[in-house]
């Protein structure tokens, strides 16, 4: 009856391994599917309406898909530099993936001299024959739109915007699967050809920057340096961060799991049976990512290795309840016991966790959305792998050599933390209250403020880049002020200008403004013509001649028959719509972001002549205001309905409000520690340390879980003696307690090596919380549990 017993439970077992092996031969396929993404939708609200408008006036305004290349020299302007600028305009301009090079070789000029420039439609440039360069040099130096912009009040350094080309390929299936979804349902196969087109132009881009990146490095040398910045540039090098990040965590996380496995148990099976569990869980995550067209961003770059980290928890308790066991049950019924044992508890903290992780779904940030969601389906397939796959592989390769541990025989410092919940209760919960109290005011100091440079390394190529432009040209970051008139031409007409140049003038005034162009630029430098015109008329011609100049029709005409590429950012083709482009400069130390805004929405509504035009906000610089502003309010939401779903789950596995109130305490303490820590020393919340509290709450109730069912056993066996059953409790559940935070929180601690600054943070103070949440769950629930004894069992009569 036994050996037909066992056969039965080695068939179950293959049965099991078979089929979670096809399973994951299944995904591995799916593996090919597997994309990054870094732009800049993945660092706003998808349901922000200012996210719509800005889509919007790209289609008036044009792309903000640019590069922008500066360097520094001693002259700008002297032959050898204007001779490099036109070169490497040139070599910008052949690459396929570019449309168009705006810098000193190719900006119109307008009076270098006004006879040669007459011609609007074509005309001359600094590297035109009939170009005078000492005209040039005073026009491009006192250009209202040139400067800082293009070249530097001091003419020491100089910038080119290199234009990306659009892909119409893509714009025409976008614009058909916008069409497909406002009639219904759009059909899979034009999604798929969509997300296709999409990761194929993405690629193409990237190129492109690689390609200029290569130019640049041709003609630099030890004296010149070249700086590139632009959204194209933050996005191909986040994803090389991105791509980094995953293979050092990956490698980071693999190397620490192994020894310090191998450290903890000493056996090579209890080594590689939870490293291949762990690692068919991050398999089966990445390929349903894959298949659902999530790519990988800087969010979720981490997801696959914090996965690993947690689904390790379970093998680890696996482990040490196998090794609690007798060897006397035998190799299939220590097993057996050791799964009988912890499914209960392995089930409440899977959901606890997976409720910390899934109330980031409250947060409109795609990527926080997609990380909340595929790590709480993660944790699920990690109960449900390391509950199947892990004991049916651990049958079948047999019993033998793999030791048991002594009963009842604590580690040092776990009877060292049983010793201070029992023996200095009084200092250790003054002490808790204290850190609490101090807590709450570093927490009042917390804010959203941040920098989008400061998210990056000082030494990385994006942090130079960023800092070299927004210093020595006109800041970075682009925030606009759209202008909509009731009919066509009204931005040309002789009202229009003054209102753009009078709301110009004020917001320039902000030492945090770097450039502001708008179409009043264009109108100045036309004035500029219309006053050499004048001048050279009234020379040859006379007064009579002069006086019959027209200057606001001459302007009017000017700015009719320009270039359409030189007026395309600033104003509509109808001249109905107008755009005041504003680049802020990220480095500024008095920079707040809702001030800055709140101040020139004020600006606007204080001025009656805009009421008609309609002034809006808009801009990358305002959207990702908008991201960390949404931080706060849902993501206090997030903490209180996890902290909600968490004691629901507490009173559920305990039947006791008191019990279920003490378990609370080891999960919530923590985060306010760090939380106010954070406040402290100066860490903003952003779109990853917001994630800090309700991720750290749902890990961190692990810990409690796994304690106060063991310790409500114990409290039963040793007769109903709370000390006794404290310190049982610690010799036992404590070791694996013990083991599991301590590879969560080193886990988390890997990604300080990350390139990407939050996520530094989140990794930092995650890990802090874990190490505060372990001792709450190894000090102060014990201390609570013995001192106020809320499980009444009777003791047994002597």
């Amino acid at each position: 009856m036994k050996s037909r017993r066992k056969l039965l439970t080695i068939a179950g077992a293959l049965l099991i391994v078979a089929a979670v092996a096809g399973a994951s031969v299944f995904f591995a396929l799916q593996l090919e599917r597997f994309s990054l993404d870094a732009t800049t939708d993945s660092l706003v609200l998808q349901s922000d309406p200012d996210l719509e408008f800005y889509n919007a006036s790209r289609k008036v305004f044009g792309t903000d898909e640019y590069v922008i290349v500066a360097f520094s020299a001693g002259d700008v302007l002297s032959p050898d530099n204007v001779k490099l600028v036109d070169t490497l305009s040139r070599e910008f301009r052949d690459l396929a993936g570019v449309s168009s090079v705006f810098g000193l070789a190719t900006a119109p000029l307008l009076r270098s001299p006004v006879s040669a420039s007459l011609s609007l439609e074509n005309p001359i440039t600094l590297t035109s024959p009939e170009c005078d360069s000492q005209l040039a040099r005073q026009e491009l130096r006192g250009h209202s739109v040139y400067s800082r912009n293009i070249i530097s009040d001091d003419g020491r350094t100089t910038a080119m915007l290199v234009y990306f080309a659009d892909d119409p390929h893509l714009s025409a299936l976008e614009k058909k699967l916008s069409a497909a979804r406002q009639a219904g349902t759009p059909p899979a196969a034009l999604e798929a050809q969509v997300w296709d087109a999409s990761l194929d132009w993405k690629k193409r881009r990237r190129d492109t920057v690689m390609q200029i990146r290569q130019i640049l490095k041709e003609h630099a040398t030890p004296q010149r340096k070249f700086y590139l910045s632009g959204v194209p540039v933050v996005v191909n090098d986040m994803v090389v961060f991105i791509k980094d990040d995953l293979r050092f965590f990956g490698f980071g996380v693999s190397a620490f799991l192994f020894l310090g496995l191998f450290v903890m148990f000493r056996r090579l099976r209890w080594v590689l049976l939870p490293m291949i569990t762990c690692l068919i869980v991050v398999v089966w995550i990445t390929a349903m990512m894959a298949l659902a067209q999530k790519p990988t961003t800087v969010v979720t770059a981490n997801l696959s290795s914090l996965l690993f980290i947690i689904a390790m928890a379970h093998s680890i308790h696996l482990i040490v309840g196998y090794q609690e066991t007798g060897e006397a049950a035998g190799h299939s019924g220590r097993t057996m016991l050791a799964m009988r044992k912890l499914i209960t508890p392995c089930v409440y903290t899977a959901a606890t966790t997976a409720v910390g992780f899934a109330s980031l779904l409250i947060c409109d940030i795609q990527p926080v959305k997609d990380f909340g969601i595929y790590m709480s389906i993660g944790v699920g397939l990690a109960l449900l792998v390391s509950f199947t796959f892990f004991p049916a592989a651990l049958l079948l390769l047999g019993g033998r050599g793999l030791g048991r541990i002594k009963q009842h025989a604590a580690p040092r410092f776990l009877g060292f933390l049983a010793t201070l919940a029992v023996r200095r209760r009084l200092p250790v919960a003054l002490l808790a209250i204290g850190l609490v109290v101090a807590s709450v005011f570093g927490i009042a100091s917390l804010s959203t403020e941040t920098r989008f440079i400061d998210y990056f390394r000082r030494d990385s190529a994006i942090y130079t880049g960023l800092d070299f432009i927004d210093n020595n040209m006109g800041g970075t970051t682009s925030l606009e002020i759209i202008l909509s008139a009731p009919e066509p031409g009204y931005f040309k007409s002789q009202q229009a200008i003054p209102k753009l140049r009078g709301v110009q003038e004020e917001v320039e005034k902000r030492s945090e403004i770097g450039k502001v162009i708008s179409l009043a630029n264009f109108a100045d430098e036309f004035d500029k013509l219309v006053d050499d015109i004048v001048k050279t008329t009234l020379k040859n011609y006379g007064p009579m001649a002069a006086g019959m100049i027209d200057r606001d029709k001459l302007r009017e005409f000017a700015l009719e028959k320009a270039p359409r590429s030189f007026l395309k950012p600033y104003v509509s083709e109808d001249f109905s719509q107008a755009r005041i482009f504003i680049r802020v400069r990220e480095t500024a130390p008095g920079l707040v972001r809702n001030e800055l805004i709140a101040d020139i929405r004020a600006l606007m509504n204080s001025r009656p002549e805009l009421g008609e035009l309609n002034p809006r906000l808009s801009g990358i610089f305002l959207l990702y205001s908008n991201m960390l502003n949404s931080l706060i309010s849902s993501q206090v939401w997030s903490f209180w309905v996890v902290f909600a779903a968490i004691y629901i789950m507490f009173l559920a596995l305990f039947r006791s409000f008191q019990v279920a109130a003490y378990a609370m305490i080891p999960n919530v303490l923590p985060v306010l520690l760090v939380l106010g820590v954070m406040g402290f020393t100066g860490v903003h919340l952003d779109m990853m340390t917001i994630m800090i509290a309700s991720v750290s709450l749902g890990i961190g109730a692990d810990g409690a879980i796994h304690y106060i069912f063991r310790y409500k056993k114990e409290l039963q066996a040793c007769g109903a003696d709370p000390v006794e059953a404290l310190h049982r409790s610690h010799a036992s559940i404590g070791r694996a307690i013990l083991f599991t935070s301590l590879t969560v929180v080193i886990g988390f601690w890997i990604l300080v090596f990350s390139n990407f600054t939050p996520t530094i943070y989140f990794g930092l103070f995650t890990g802090l919380t874990m190490l505060a949440s372990l001792a709450g769950s190894l000090v102060l629930l014990p201390l609570c549990l013995v001192t106020f004894k809320p499980f009444r069992l009777k003791k047994p009569h002597s």
